[in-house]
């Protein structure tokens, strides 16, 4: 007679994940892919809410892709809604939370926002273990002393998923961050120094291998000075003074490069994101190559001998692969999270025209200042990635595999 099955017979874990956006599409699927069962991963498509193709990332790359159908879908994606609508939103698509939590083993997500916070509570609830990989830099300043007093009194109603918070304060269990200058923030932020381990960003890690081969983060080049800019998402973000302040700046570029007199090439990649209407004023640019928003950033980063911006997270990718990064906010386009980047990290940014162009002279010219400037900036690039960031998916995959190891029937 056969044996009835074990109360205790292993079963396939379930390991849920949630992204945004691709960029987090893709840090995520690098960790699905290092699980040790295939079979125990799944990816929750939150576009309707966010719109931005995250779901399509992990289809591509062969992961079952669930989707979380909104109760009537928000106007506008969620990230521009205001704390009223967000909350709303989150509380009209509760039971659907909820209900994509049960029997989940472990959650995963690059953002702990209002929606990913409430995820986090259901799961957590539920017995899962739930982690957060950290997918760049932190770009918003710390609460203001109203905003944390109604988060202490979320808390103490039990509501603290409701509340307003910054990324590492949704609860998670664990925080994998990209090196250690993000856990030096979050631990300044009142975030638990045993829940955070500095592993790396597994999207960044196949940035490595390039670095290796790259050349030599710019010192010694022939001319012309080729500069890469990467312009922001500002009116997708609903920040269009912000983004007519950037073509402004661009433009007093755009005129110094044709002043150069060949000395200097500008290349302009616009954001992903870019509508029509803001792909055709960068075309009125004189002295400006306008590249494809479709194309590769690594082979855009690759041709450029310095990358500059107000605050594109690609920065990162920039340093990365050993090429300047330079910080051009001298129209106040987005002052607060320029500082965040640049200034925080110690990086080379300019503030007025004369510091461009006096930055400018000294890239093209290949002054001693440039031999300075690059080791400062693979200085900060010690600190803004682990350097065993190419086993960082590998070693977040073997957390979440300790944290299921009891699944069972």
């Amino acid at each position: 007679m056969e044996s009835p099955p074990s109360s205790t017979a292993r079963r396939t874990p379930r390991v849920l994940f949630l992204a945004q956006n691709r960029q987090e599409a893709q840090t995520l699927v690098a960790v699905a892919r290092e699980l040790g069962d295939p079979e125990a991963a799944e990816f929750l498509s939150l576009d309707p809410f966010f719109r931005q193709d995250a779901g399509d990332v992990a289809r591509a790359a062969g992961f079952p892709v669930r989707t979380l159908e909104p109760i009537r879908p928000p106007s506008r994606p969620f990230a521009l809604l205001s704390q009223a609508r967000k909350l709303a939103v989150v509380l009209r698509n509760h039971a659907a939370i909820a209900r994509a939590c049960e029997g989940l083993d472990a959650l995963v997500c690059c953002s702990d926002g209002a929606l990913e916070r409430s995820f986090i509570r259901a799961a957590q609830q539920r017995g899962a273990a739930c982690f957060l990989v950290v997918n760049g830099w932190l770009f918003h300043s710390p609460a203001r002393p109203v905003r944390r007093a109604v988060r202490a009194a979320a808390r103490a109603l039990g509501l603290a998923h409701l509340a307003p918070a910054e990324i590492g304060e949704g609860g998670c269990d664990r925080i994998f961050v990209p090196g250690l200058a993000v856990s030096d923030e979050l631990a300044l932020r009142g975030v638990p120094l045993d829940r955070l381990e500095a592993t790396g960003c597994p999207r960044f890690a196949p940035l490595f291998v390039a670095r290796s081969a790259s050349a030599d983060g710019g010192e010694h080049r022939r001319p012309p000075l080729r500069i890469l800019y990467l312009t922001g998402a500002f009116a997708w973000h609903g920040m269009r003074d912000a983004g007519h302040r950037e073509l402004r700046q661009l433009r007093i570029l755009d005129e110094i490069v044709g002043r150069s007199a060949g000395g200097m090439a500008l290349r302009v990649r616009p954001h992903p994101r870019a509508s029509s209407a803001e792909l055709a004023l960068l075309g009125g640019l004189e002295h400006a190559e306008i590249a494809p928003p479709s194309e590769a950033l690594e082979d855009a980063i690759g041709e450029a001998h310095v990358v500059a911006s107000v605050c594109s997270t690609a920065t990162f990718e920039a340093i990365a692969l050993d090429r300047l990064a330079l910080g051009i906010d001298i129209a106040d386009v987005f002052p607060t999270a320029h500082e965040r980047i640049f200034t925080r990290l110690g990086l080379w940014r300019t503030g007025s025209r004369a510091e461009l162009e006096a930055a400018l002279e000294v890239l093209r010219t290949g002054d001693p200042e440039l031999v300075e400037r690059a080791r400062r900036q693979r200085r900060v690039f010690e600190r803004v990635m682990a350097r065993d960031t190419p086993r960082a998916a590998a070693r977040i995959a073997a957390e979440i595999g300790r944290a299921t190891q009891g699944a069972a029937t």
